[in-house]
């Protein structure tokens, strides 16, 4: 995974944080490793580097769940001020543990290594699964807070995904406190980055580059398996949208400033879309589709009355070197007109040309 993230040209933030995950519980399996095969052994100075094993071990413990909100944080809100904030309120409590840690090699309340050489635990043994606890609560409530705000369904489902990163750790906790000398709490951590980096890579796979929308193969999958389950009671629209004259402004302003035109509508969807279960894609080009299960038609009505709304405000900004212009064809699910979703699509598409030729005439 770790080469497979260095190996790109155009490093994330986000994959920095996730390669930090990676190399921390790689140091700490190290360790761990290192501290249980000289555990009991007899030899010149194995009781002191028993001792600076497993103190490096619990210290690098800290490091993973410091850095789990950090990258919950900035997949969450991508702002790079509160990522800073957030990795400074972290640092408190990390730096309490790592006192704590380092003074036990005096005081001995969270690990004793005795005069046989063996691993012990003390008094305040519990107190990593506290820190961890704390990060790993604060990551999923920002999941959770965050999921709330997302407009589209299918990124909404992509970040509750991510609370599961903690199960397994959690389940491997109970195993370990309850089992003396099993040690799978790490093990269990790199089967939750695994099941992450997997998780992303199948974003990666569905996701509009640009926009970060929903792609076409996204959309065509997300579809096919709506209209399969569709229940009786709800009607599914597709609203098809297409960016009046965008050639234009490509031809005029360059393509770089036809790429902020497309990221600008798509912005404008999903603040137009938000706290509606509703999946938006970028079809191709400077074209959107948009799924939405409603109960009646002014649901959807209402819908495009918002992205109506929410484009005149964007064009009323200063400084704008153009106006942007949409043309919206909808179209609704009808097992008795639409023999397929293509008859459904090319329904939507044919009505948003119709609409745009209005303005035309």
């Amino acid at each position: 995974m770790l080469c497979n993230q260095i190996r790109g040209t155009d490093i994330t933030i986000q994959q920095k944080i996730f390669n930090w995950l990676l190399i921390s519980t790689m140091v700490i399996l190290v360790f761990d490793s290192g501290m249980w095969i000289i555990d009991g052994m007899a030899f010149k100075n194995a009781k002191g580097l028993n001792l600076f094993l497993t103190t490096a071990y619990f210290l690098s413990e800290g490091l993973v769940p410091f850095a789990w909100p950090l990258y919950v944080e900035f997949l969450v809100n991508n702002d790079v001020k509160k990522l800073k904030r957030t990795a400074v309120y972290g640092l408190f409590p990390l730096i309490v543990y790592i006192i704590l840690i380092l003074f036990n090699v005096w005081n001995r309340k969270v690990f004793i290594i005795d005069n046989n050489n063996c691993y012990r635990r003390s008094t305040y043994n519990f107190i990593p699964l506290v820190l961890a606890g704390f990060y790993f609560v604060e990551a999923t409530y920002k999941i959770y807070k965050g999921a709330k705000t997302v407009s589209d369904m299918n990124e909404r489902n992509q970040m509750y995904y991510l609370s599961a990163f903690v199960i397994f750790p959690v389940v491997a906790s109970v195993i370990q406190m309850l089992y003396f000398g099993t040690s799978v709490i790490w093990i269990s951590v790199v089967i939750s980055l695994l099941i992450i980096f997997v998780n992303v890579q199948n974003k990666q796979i569905s996701t509009d580059s640009l926009t970060g929308l929903n792609n076409r193969i996204q959309f065509e999958k997300y579809i096919s398996a709506l209209i399969k389950d569709a229940k009786k009671q709800e009607q599914i629209c597709l609203v098809v949208i297409d960016i009046d004259k965008f050639k234009i402004i490509n031809d005029t302003f360059g393509h770089a400033e036809g790429d902020r035109a497309l990221i600008s509508i798509s912005d404008i969807l999903k603040k137009a879309c938000k706290n509606k279960k509703i999946f938006i894609s970028r079809y191709g080009g400077d074209e959107f589709l948009i799924i939405y299960k409603v109960k009646n038609i002014g649901q959807l009505d209402e819908l495009i009355s918002d992205i109506y709304f929410n484009l005149d405000a964007f064009n009323t900004r200063e400084g704008q070197k153009y106006l942007l212009r949409l043309s919206i064809g909808r179209a609704i699910w009808d097992s008795n007109e639409c023999h397929s979703i293509s008859d459904l699509f090319v329904k939507a598409d044919n009505n948003m040309y119709t609409e745009k030729k209005k303005k035309t005439n």
